[in-house]
């Protein structure tokens, strides 16, 4: 069953080994994300299902991954001995697969050696899993985005919803994405006086709990933006609807690098 849900951002600096001295200036955000674990771990999850717009992204379909152990380190961030290693449950992601291909929704199997990725957990995975890892003790699905169409990526949402639905186990969804990456004038996108037009809509959508109007957002405003999460909430927003009608809670939202960063937690109501 889905339990609710995390909207997560993955900015490696929030991690107090990469940031350091740096960690003064995304508080708000270290915050919030030990908030949001805590509240995950109340409701006891047996499996944290992960989707990452940086995992493997193809234009035919959603990534799941099927190796059964699944790996990452934040080497490439200048910390190559904090290392995560979890069980994937992988029952769990074949009955993705299998269910997506009955609803002619397209997914692509990675595995150890196909398609030129591995197992590799990236950062929009291994960020939140940081701060959740610290208060839970369960295994793990990898899912990603794709170049699909919001509308599609919400549909996939639905099925994930239904899957979860009729799992017997306790599972919590991680949405991980940052919002614009064009909030300032240094930023390394570039910047937009849209971006922080774009990052407000979304925080009031995702206050609101009206995650479907995320699909109403104009297309030139997500272009402009240049966000990299957009995905990743709508697939929470078709979950949503079908089974988790709870309750949107924004813990934090901001920008001090010219990239949004937004905490938030969906709890079903009871």
């Amino acid at each position: 069953m889905l339990v609710g849900a995390m909207v997560s951002p993955h900015p490696p600096i929030i991690i107090p080994e990469i940031g350091k001295n740096q960690i003064v200036n995304v508080t708000k955000t270290v915050e919030a994300m030990k908030t949001a674990a805590d509240k995950i771990a109340a409701l006891e999850p047996e499996i944290l299902a992960f989707i990452s717009p940086h995992s493997p992204i193809y234009m035919d379909g959603f990534a799941v991954k099927v190796s059964p152990q699944l790996q990452g380190s934040f080497s490439n961030f200048g910390c190559p001995n904090l290392v995560f290693s979890e069980t994937n449950q992988v029952d769990l992601a074949k009955e993705v697969i299998r269910a997506s291909s009955q609803k002619q929704i397209p997914t692509v199997e990675v595995g150890s050696n196909n398609y030129g990725y591995n197992a590799l957990l990236d950062h929009g995975v291994l960020v939140p899993y940081y701060y959740l890892k610290k208060k839970i003790s369960c295994s793990i699905i990898s899912l990603s985005i794709s170049t699909a169409s919001l509308e599609m990526h919400f549909q996939y949402g639905e099925l994930l919803g239904q899957v979860f639905a009729e799992d017997k186990r306790r599972i919590a969804f991680i949405a991980s994405g940052d919002l614009s990456h064009r909030l300032t004038r240094d930023a390394q996108a570039g910047y937009s006086p849209r971006g922080i037009e774009f990052d407000t809509q979304v925080s009031e959508i995702i206050s609101s709990g009206n995650l479907e109007k995320l699909l109403e957002i104009d297309l030139s405003l997500i272009e402009a933006a240049g966000e990299c999460g957009l995905r990743s909430l709508v697939v929470l927003a078709g979950m949503k609807s079908e089974v988790a009608k709870g309750k949107s809670e924004l813990l934090s939202y901001e920008g001090p690098f010219g990239v949004g960063y937004l905490v938030a937690v969906v709890l079903p109501e009871r």
